[in-house]
Protein backbone atom coordinates (compact mmCIF):
# COMPACT_ATOMS: atom_id res chain seq x y z
CA UNK A 1 0.00 0.00 0.00
CA UNK A 2 1.22 3.10 -1.11
CA UNK A 3 1.99 6.00 1.35
CA UNK A 4 -0.86 8.47 0.69
CA UNK A 5 -3.38 5.46 0.98
CA UNK A 6 -1.75 4.97 4.50
CA UNK A 7 -2.22 8.19 5.21
CA UNK A 8 -5.81 8.01 4.59
CA UNK A 9 -5.96 5.37 6.65
CA UNK A 10 -4.64 6.70 9.63
CA UNK A 11 -7.11 9.27 9.29
CA UNK A 12 -10.05 7.45 8.78
CA UNK A 13 -8.84 5.67 12.16
CA UNK A 14 -7.31 9.18 13.85
CA UNK A 15 -11.40 10.44 13.25
CA UNK A 16 -12.63 7.11 14.54
CA UNK A 17 -10.77 7.69 17.56
CA UNK A 18 -12.09 10.85 18.28
CA UNK A 19 -15.50 9.72 17.45
CA UNK A 20 -15.31 6.72 20.19
CA UNK A 21 -14.32 9.51 22.87
CA UNK A 22 -16.63 11.52 21.93
CA UNK A 23 -19.42 8.95 23.07
CA UNK A 24 -17.88 6.91 25.58
CA UNK A 25 -20.00 8.17 28.42
CA UNK A 26 -23.53 8.68 26.50
CA UNK A 27 -23.11 4.92 24.66
CA UNK A 28 -20.31 2.93 26.19
CA UNK A 29 -21.47 -0.29 24.22
CA UNK A 30 -21.31 1.55 20.72
CA UNK A 31 -17.74 3.18 22.30
CA UNK A 32 -16.78 -0.26 22.66
CA UNK A 33 -17.89 -1.83 18.73
CA UNK A 34 -16.14 1.36 17.75
CA UNK A 35 -12.72 0.94 19.97
CA UNK A 36 -12.97 -2.55 18.34
CA UNK A 37 -13.18 -1.25 14.63
CA UNK A 38 -10.41 1.15 15.42
CA UNK A 39 -8.03 -2.11 16.84
CA UNK A 40 -8.97 -4.55 13.99
CA UNK A 41 -8.41 -1.48 11.19
CA UNK A 42 -5.26 -0.72 13.01
CA UNK A 43 -3.95 -4.05 13.19
CA UNK A 44 -4.63 -5.08 9.71
CA UNK A 45 -2.54 -1.78 8.45
CA UNK A 46 0.20 -1.58 10.88
CA UNK A 47 -0.87 1.30 12.40
CA UNK A 48 1.16 1.21 15.94
CA UNK A 49 -0.01 4.22 17.15
CA UNK A 50 -3.98 3.30 16.47
CA UNK A 51 -3.10 0.00 18.26
CA UNK A 52 -2.13 1.59 21.41
CA UNK A 53 -4.97 4.37 21.25
CA UNK A 54 -7.60 1.72 20.67
CA UNK A 55 -5.95 -0.16 23.79
CA UNK A 56 -6.41 3.24 25.82
CA UNK A 57 -10.22 3.37 24.22
CA UNK A 58 -10.49 -0.14 25.50
CA UNK A 59 -9.15 1.00 28.91
CA UNK A 60 -11.63 3.91 29.44
CA UNK A 61 -14.52 2.23 28.24
CA UNK A 62 -14.12 -0.88 30.68
CA UNK A 63 -13.39 1.84 33.30
CA UNK A 64 -16.69 3.59 32.63
CA UNK A 65 -18.50 0.14 32.67
CA UNK A 66 -16.83 -0.95 36.08
CA UNK A 67 -14.65 -3.56 34.78
CA UNK A 68 -11.29 -2.82 36.49
CA UNK A 69 -9.20 -5.76 35.35
CA UNK A 70 -10.13 -5.59 31.67
CA UNK A 71 -9.54 -1.56 31.83
CA UNK A 72 -6.04 -2.48 33.75
CA UNK A 73 -5.33 -4.78 31.13
CA UNK A 74 -6.08 -2.79 28.10
CA UNK A 75 -4.23 0.24 29.67
CA UNK A 76 -1.28 -2.14 29.94
CA UNK A 77 -1.21 -3.15 26.55
CA UNK A 78 -1.68 0.30 25.36
CA UNK A 79 1.47 2.02 27.29
CA UNK A 80 3.80 -1.14 25.86
CA UNK A 81 2.43 -0.33 22.37
CA UNK A 82 2.95 3.69 22.71
CA UNK A 83 6.65 3.12 24.32
CA UNK A 84 7.38 0.20 21.14
CA UNK A 85 7.08 3.38 19.25
CA UNK A 86 8.49 6.42 21.73
CA UNK A 87 5.14 8.31 21.86
CA UNK A 88 5.47 9.95 25.21
CA UNK A 89 2.39 11.54 25.54
CA UNK A 90 0.45 8.06 24.76
CA UNK A 91 2.36 6.84 27.35
CA UNK A 92 1.53 9.44 29.79
CA UNK A 93 -2.10 9.00 28.70
CA UNK A 94 -2.05 5.23 29.64
CA UNK A 95 0.26 5.60 32.87
CA UNK A 96 -2.22 8.41 33.90
CA UNK A 97 -5.57 6.52 33.14
CA UNK A 98 -3.85 3.34 35.02
CA UNK A 99 -2.87 5.83 37.99
CA UNK A 100 -6.95 6.86 38.49
CA UNK A 101 -8.20 4.07 37.65
CA UNK A 102 -6.01 2.30 41.17
CA UNK A 103 -7.08 5.54 42.93
CA UNK A 104 -10.76 4.86 42.31
CA UNK A 105 -9.54 1.22 43.48
CA UNK A 106 -7.94 2.45 46.77
CA UNK A 107 -4.81 1.83 45.70
CA UNK A 108 -3.22 5.40 46.28
CA UNK A 109 0.21 4.15 47.14
CA UNK A 110 0.37 2.14 43.85
CA UNK A 111 -1.51 5.06 41.67
CA UNK A 112 0.88 7.75 42.79
CA UNK A 113 3.64 5.56 41.31
CA UNK A 114 1.40 5.67 37.54
CA UNK A 115 0.89 8.75 37.81
CA UNK A 116 3.99 10.53 38.97
CA UNK A 117 5.49 8.79 36.07
CA UNK A 118 2.47 10.52 33.85
CA UNK A 119 3.30 14.01 35.40
CA UNK A 120 7.19 13.42 34.29
CA UNK A 121 6.33 12.78 30.93
CA UNK A 122 3.84 15.54 30.76
CA UNK A 123 6.54 18.04 32.70
CA UNK A 124 8.98 16.99 29.51
CA UNK A 125 6.03 17.69 26.52
CA UNK A 126 4.86 21.66 28.39
CA UNK A 127 1.61 20.65 28.02
CA UNK A 128 -0.13 22.94 30.61
CA UNK A 129 -3.58 21.11 30.73
CA UNK A 130 -2.05 17.99 30.92
CA UNK A 131 0.70 18.78 33.73
CA UNK A 132 -2.10 20.57 35.62
CA UNK A 133 -4.29 17.50 35.49
CA UNK A 134 -1.44 15.35 36.81
CA UNK A 135 -0.49 17.82 39.14
CA UNK A 136 -3.77 18.08 40.82
CA UNK A 137 -4.17 14.49 40.86
CA UNK A 138 -0.83 14.12 42.40
CA UNK A 139 -1.26 16.49 45.02
CA UNK A 140 -4.95 14.56 45.84
CA UNK A 141 -2.90 11.33 46.40
CA UNK A 142 -0.69 12.79 48.29
CA UNK A 143 -3.48 13.99 50.66
CA UNK A 144 -5.31 11.13 50.65
CA UNK A 145 -1.86 9.25 52.05
CA UNK A 146 -1.76 11.50 54.73
CA UNK A 147 1.49 13.74 52.77
CA UNK A 148 0.32 17.27 53.21
CA UNK A 149 3.60 18.77 52.33
CA UNK A 150 3.67 17.15 49.20
CA UNK A 151 -0.01 17.61 48.30
CA UNK A 152 0.78 21.85 49.03
CA UNK A 153 3.84 21.15 46.93
CA UNK A 154 1.91 19.51 43.56
CA UNK A 155 -0.90 21.98 44.13
CA UNK A 156 1.53 24.98 44.25
CA UNK A 157 3.49 24.20 41.05
CA UNK A 158 0.13 23.34 39.26
CA UNK A 159 -0.79 27.00 40.10
CA UNK A 160 0.77 28.27 37.60
CA UNK A 161 -1.11 25.66 34.37
CA UNK A 162 -4.95 26.10 36.09
CA UNK A 163 -6.12 28.23 34.10
CA UNK A 164 -5.66 25.03 31.08
CA UNK A 165 -7.96 23.10 33.40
Amino acid sequence: MGHAQNGAIEKKIDSLIQYTKSIWYSDAEEALQMADIVLALSREHDYLKGEASGNNLLGVIYSIKGDFAQSMLYYKKGADLFREIADFPGIASCQYNMGLLLQDDGQYQEALKYVNEAYSYHLESGNRYDIAMAGMTLGNLYLTNNKGLNAVSYTHLTLPTTPYV
